[in-house]
């Protein structure tokens, strides 16, 4: 069995404090000077419309601390990188509920203040108030490329009631029934999270109900003829140890943590089974909590990502864009 490596050093995302790579760094002050702009802890009201056109729908999955939040940042980031593309909240998804329109405004106060910051630069993660977002990626030449959707990990899957279904409003969007846009399916293996703390690493049975939540979001919000795709991601796989190549790490893991996943998720060709995901290791960025700005006052918490991280931004914008 692959060796996790559960030590907070052996994760460039363990959370250090920011006074020693950090301080007096103003551009890290300035980065999170919007982050109080959330409501704290608010949930969403209001109607959230259904996505309309054929523009694909990527949903992040994953259990609440698991790294959507930081996978989604980090993919926006190499995509602004691209002047082909351009990036947006989309206001008019759930417009009628206050709450959301701050996500989106918040959203789009990091954008702005972050639209000249390179890489190694520090810059705000998504607030952990920020509950809930419909961001659109537009190919300035052809219109809509792609949109993502960033949701409560508890609305997919809560560890403290795992028998708790699915929110019914991602039941809509992805029902195979209402829906003609294909739905990519982000699905997080949280196997590296939290330096070994995490629920899903310690309850086998938690991990096992967690795979039976994606096996059933597989069977009734897969289509293959709609074009949908999945992608397995293991999210901060840089605190693997095996000296194996990652594919074959990748292999291992999905064997001995996730083996109904990989006997579920696949389709029937004359005698064969067609695996129906792509298997990806990522690493979303660097994450550093108590940064002080240059009167050294605590302001919050950054990210950095370099070359590296980009690379992997790379590796998931092909598998959601290029050809399957």
């Amino acid at each position: 069995m692959p060796k996790l490596d559960t030590t907070e050093q052996g994760t460039i995302l363990g959370q250090v404090d920011g006074k020693d790579n950090r301080a007096g760094n103003v551009n890290a002050g300035n980065a999170m000077e919007m982050q109080n702009d959330a409501n704290p802890g608010m949930p969403l009201g209001g109607t959230r419309h259904k996505i309309e056109g054929n523009a694909p729908v990527v949903v992040f999955i994953g259990p609440s601390g698991c790294g959507k939040s930081m996978v989604l940042m980090s993919l926006v980031e190499y995509v602004r990188s691209n002047t082909s593309y351009s990036v947006a909240p989309d206001m008019d998804y759930n417009a009628d509920d206050p709450n959301y329109v701050n996500n989106c405004n918040v959203f789009k106060k990091i954008l702005d203040q972050t639209a000249n910051l390179g890489l190694n630069t520090p810059k705000p993660v998504l607030p952990g108030t920020l509950n809930e977002i419909l961001v659109d990626i537009y190919d300035k030449g052809d219109g809509k490329k792609l949109r993502l959707l960033e949701a409560p990990g508890e609305h997919f899957f809560d560890v403290n009631d795992p028998d708790k279904g699915m929110a019914n409003y991602l039941n809509a969007v992805i029902s195979t029934g209402q829906n003609a846009h294909p739905v990519y399916y982000v699905m997080l293996l949280d196997l590296y999270t939290m330096y070994g703390n995490s629920p899903l690493q310690r309850n086998n049975n938690l991990r096992l109900s967690y795979a039976q939540r994606l096996i059933e979001i597989y069977k009734e919000g897969f289509s293959k003829s709609r074009g949908d795709r999945i992608i397995l991601l293991y999210n901060k796989f840089d605190k693997n140890k095996s000296n194996d190549s990652r594919k074959k790490v990748m292999k291992q893991l999905l064997d001995d943590y996730y083996g109904d996943i990989k006997k579920e998720f696949n389709h029937k060709f004359l005698f064969w089974d067609i695996p129906d995901y792509k298997m990806l290791p990522y690493v979303s960025g660097r994450a550093f909590t108590n940064v002080k700005n240059y009167n050294g006052d605590v302001i919050g918490q950054t990210y950095t990502a370099d070359a590296g991280i980009m690379a992997k931004a790379e590796d998931l914008w092909k598998a959601l864009t290029d050809r399957f």
